[in-house]
């Protein structure tokens, strides 16, 4: 299935409520003259979203919260160089020891939600859901939820608008010295 269409018709909540609802697989792309950005989708669940726009890197979100350092950066990234980039950075870096995979999730977490906030803000491009992609799996599911209007716990970015993200398990993330449990957060609605 591909569904094909342009922001100003259908907007980003409209389109993930569709997908949601219908509990459908695949990836979402779109592209604006500014930008492109992806949302994989996994029965209905976001499980990756990302855009170009976002100058927050995997492995400066790592030195930030203190998780690995620049040299560390360094030998991951010569690593996914010699793979020829086929490699994720955050399996690099729990493969060499120096995070864990609730490190590697919650990482991937703040990334989306930030990539999603991003994305509710935009009110021109062009969409395509296709479902004969295959998203990547990853440790988060965010679920879509249009009726939901309120943001609880922690200090992340809240938006009022419509997403419920989570980690399996959830654990505890650091941004600026705030503590946050990603449990509850809904925005795009």
């Amino acid at each position: 299935m591909a569904l094909v269409g342009s922001l100003r018709d259908l907007s980003l909540p409209e389109l993930l409520a569709i997908i949601s609802n219908g509990e459908k697989s695949g990836i979402i792309t779109i592209r604006s003259d500014a930008a492109t950005a992806q949302i994989h989708v996994d029965e209905g669940r976001i499980v990756l979203a990302s855009d170009t726009l976002r100058d927050e890197r995997f492995g400066e979100i790592m030195m930030k919260l203190g998780k690995i350092s620049q040299d560390t950066l360094t030998t991951a990234l010569e690593v996914q160089e010699t793979s020829g980039g086929s490699r994720r950075l955050g399996s690099i870096l729990v493969e060499m020891g120096a995070i864990t995979t609730a490190d590697q999730d919650a990482a991937i977490l703040y990334q989306s939600c930030e990539a999603l906030y991003d994305l509710c803000t935009w009110q021109v491009g062009y969409f395509q859901f296709d479902a004969q992609e295959i998203p990547e799996r990853s440790g988060i599911s965010i679920q879509s939820t249009r009726s939901s209007r309120k943001w609880t716990g922690g200090s992340w970015p809240a938006s009022g608008r419509g997403w419920n993200p989570s980690v399996h398990p959830p654990t505890p993330l650091c941004v600026d010295g705030a503590r946050s449990r990603p449990t509850s957060w809904s925005f795009c609605g």
